[in-house]
């Protein structure tokens, strides 16, 4: 399996900028699609089939299709709701999203379709899916799934942000090959943590001696 990743080298070197600014020793730049694959595979484990999972962070909507541990296709793209036929155009850009996959990768078509986002949001999308697509929807409820603190979680669905890509990610190590740091960045870190390494020993031995 092969990730290709499409990304603007001038957006990531300015996030790269932002944190040596802040002085942060260690940092990964990893796309969303990847933590909502971690979610969605952290809920559902056995779930081995393809699934489009959808998260509703509007005006911004991604649409992946995964399966497994594997994300398989992925791509962004705005919902407006001031215009008088947002819905119209939300399910054509899911189709789009379903036909460009199966062109592109030639895989096997999604089997169900999963929204994650705000709960004043996601089961409205739900619902349009549901009406224009042959697909079982389901709004995911990960709010009790999660390894964290009930009042953590709570102030969580309480914005009108999905954090679930976020959150995704934090849920297992992300591998390095997935990391869009530049090249030099990357090695910048590793001499770092050989250096920490060889450090620990010494102290180590010291201590034993």
């Amino acid at each position: 399996h092969i990730n290709l990743i499409i990304a603007h080298k001038d957006a990531i070197q300015r996030y790269v900028r932002v944190f040596q600014a802040l002085n942060i020793k260690k940092f990964s730049i990893v796309l969303n699609p990847f933590g909502l694959c971690n979610l969605y595979r952290y809920l559902n484990p056995k779930e081995n089939q393809p699934v489009l999972l959808i998260d509703i962070d509007l005006p911004i909507t991604e649409a992946v299709i995964a399966s497994g541990a594997k994300t398989l296709f992925s791509r962004s793209f705005k919902v407006i709701q001031r215009q008088e036929n947002w819905p119209d155009l939300f399910i054509e850009e899911i189709n789009k999203t379903v036909n460009a996959y199966l062109k592109e990768v030639t895989g096997q078509a999604p089997v169900r379709a999963i929204i994650f986002g705000p709960p004043k949001n996601s089961q409205g999308f739900a619902d349009i899916i549901s009406e224009h697509l042959h697909l079982p929807v389901q709004a995911l409820s990960y709010k009790e799934g999660l390894p964290a603190g009930e009042a953590f979680l709570s102030g969580i669905f309480k914005t009108d942000n999905s954090l679930a890509g976020l959150m995704g990610l934090g849920l297992e190590e992300i591998p390095e090959s997935l990391s869009l740091l530049p090249k030099d960045v990357k090695e910048s870190f590793k001499r770092t943590s050989r250096k920490a390494e060889r450090l620990r020993l010494i102290l180590l031995i010291c201590g034993i001696i």
